[in-house]
């Protein structure tokens, strides 16, 4: 299986310019991976019993993926409706399995799915003695009206296993849940799961009604807006927007909106600010500007409106910019959509250029299941910063000019500190004409990314490193066919030189599905401490190597279930 003629070192790995064939399905956590099912704390009893009486104890869970560690089989049945199993491969059919320990007799299932409320799923119920001979015993749809635990009553039968598989729909998000219970014979009693309640405004918040806003997507309130923001800076006071309201502005300001006092929280509460039609695009447009310490801004969307405006002539045209001096900034479920150029924007604009130190760098700024979608150029682009965390959400559909990446970590020429510290976790980054992930241009060091899903974009994550420090640890990717992007850079994950080597780099952990193309999966050239391991690759249809390799460590690689050694 393999071809070239690479060296074979002690511990499997391989060494040389080596050419692979590689392995995995679809669902992350099969039975023939190495991964091991989520059992319970050692001594704990998990029985689900609190939010369902009745329910039998569950020994172990497995399931065919995890958007995050945060989000493994464990979380369905740890008695808490805070947290939950989620897998953000909505695609294909998804699966998990509950292990009563022996077998029992099984009668009825109790399941609270995530955005139970607003998703329904279509699922399947099969049970198995032996987790290799399945029967399925019910095909169900859930209700899709409720966050509360839905009961489905099954045949009663005797079974060890029970397996929930959840049919495709990639309009959804996610498919996950929060609390699941098998129950035995005759069983009828489920507890409601009690649904989260939205936090209250601040008694003392500022509402761009009181400044004269109508937030009705008619009428102009740009003026209003700005005497809000104003307002809110002078007196200290949040912000707290019209339930699902749309407002719509113009341009007086480069920097339009600011939150330059610190400690201020904005409750979005649904609404939408939207640049007005025919807004110019001829002077620079920053829609949201941050520059202060400990600000949060949650549930909050901008619409730059790309497609009613004329035709690009000042590239400083932005939804979302974190300037310098941010420090502590909490970005929660806030959306950017249709930017000119790019959605989320992170640099110091407030220190000099070139940098003379990075004293003002956004610091600790942490973006939590944001939505940045269809930017032309890209969805997010972190240019200078100080540990940025971006966790869940997805950066989706960038495509009008280069690199027109889901997430582009690329300093200027004169941030000559760069970034330190960009951290992504659990993120999608799909259908970009770019890249999904992108770590390019100098100074950038201890960049991570772990658990991301990057689909159908020209190249699922591209490195040219600069001498510090990247890791890639938990990769899905899938449906990669030959494009531009692609083909300048040899491949779909792809490291090439940067401007200096010596960078470590480590690769591990990665799905790649359905490669219809003559490139490799994977494509390395770069002259640094290289590592790839643990990785799979599914029916990849190209005559040349699956992975393409200078000098690196290269080990536990497979192609469609066989490991090469």
């Amino acid at each position: 299986m393999l071809s070239g003629n690479p060296v074979i070192q002690k511990k499997g790995v391989f060494v040389g310019l080596l050419s692979v064939a590689l392995l995995l399905s679809a669902c992350g956590q099969q039975d023939t991976d190495p991964t091991a099912p989520d059992t319970a704390t050692p001594g704990a009893t998990v029985s689900t019993a609190a939010l369902v009486p009745g329910a039998l104890t569950l020994a172990t869970s497995l399931a065919s993926d995890a958007a995050s560690p945060d989000n493994t089989s464990w979380r369905s049945r740890d008695d808490s409706m805070s947290t939950y199993w989620a897998t953000q491969d909505t695609s294909s059919t998804q699966w998990i399995r509950y292990d009563l320990g022996s077998a029992k007799t099984v009668g009825a299932l109790a399941v609270a799915w995530y955005n139970g409320a607003a998703q329904k799923y279509s699922f399947s119920v099969a049970v198995s003695n032996d987790a290799v001979n399945w029967k399925t015993v019910s095909t169900l749809t859930s209700s899709g009206t409720t966050a509360a635990a839905e009961r489905y009553d099954l045949p009663d039968q005797s079974a060890r296993y029970v397996q929930i598989n959840i049919a495709p729909n990639s309009a959804a998000a996610k498919f996950g849940i929060f609390e699941a219970a098998v129950l035995g014979a005759d069983t009828t009693t489920v507890a409601p799961a009690p649904a989260p309640a939205p936090a209250p405004a601040p008694s003392d918040a500022l509402t761009p009604e009181s400044f004269g806003a109508r937030g009705d997507g008619v009428t102009d309130d740009t003026s209003a807006l700005r005497a809000l923001f104003s307002a809110a800076n002078k007196q200290a006071k949040p912000i707290a927007f019209g339930a699902n309201k749309t407002y719509l502005t113009g341009r007086t300001e480069g920097y339009q909106y600011n939150l330059t006092t610190n400690n201020l929280v904005v409750q979005g509460n649904g609404a939408t600010i939207k640049v007005k039609d025919g807004t110019s695009t001829a002077t620079s447009l920053y829609v949201i500007r941050i520059a202060a310490q400990n600000v949060t801004v949650e549930n909050l969307t901008v619409d730059a409106n790309r497609a009613g405006r004329p035709a690009i002539s000042n590239w400083n045209q932005y939804a979302w910019f974190v300037d310098g001096g941010s420090v502590n900034v909490r970005l929660k479920n806030i959306r950017g959509l249709n930017s000119p150029v790019d959605n989320l924007y992170i640099r110091d604009q407030v220190g000099p250029s070139p940098s003379t130190s990075d004293a003002t760098y956004p610091r600790d700024i942490y973006v939590e299941n944001a939505q940045m979608l269809n930017a032309a150029r890209n969805n997010a682009s972190i240019i200078s910063s100080k540990n940025v965390y971006i966790t869940g959400g997805q950066y989706n559909g960038a495509n009008g000019a280069l690199p027109q990446a889901g997430i582009d970590i690329e300093p200027n020429q004169a941030d000559i500190f760069g970034n330190n510290g960009v951290f992504i976790t659990g993120v999608e980054t799909s259908n970009n004409k770019g890249g999904g992930v992108e770590v390019a241009g100098p100074y950038n060091k201890n960049i991570s990314l772990k658990d991301v899903v990057s689909n159908s974009n020209g190249t699922a994550f591209f490195a040219a490193p600069d001498g510090g420090q990247i890791q890639v640890s938990g990769l899905s990717a899938s449906n990669y066919t030959t494009n531009a992007s692609a083909t300048e850079r040899n491949g779909f994950i792809s490291l090439v030189p940067g401007g200096r080597t010596g960078s470590r780099v480590i690769l591990e952990n990665m799905t790649l599905n359905g490669i219809n193309s003559s490139l490799p999966s994977v494509h390395q050239n770069y002259q640094g401490t290289v590592t790839i391991r643990n990785t799979r690759i599914n029916s990849y249809s190209g005559a040349r190597p699956v992975v393409e390799a200078k000098p690196a460590e290269i080990y536990d690689i497979y192609r469609d279930g066989v490991k090469i050694q």
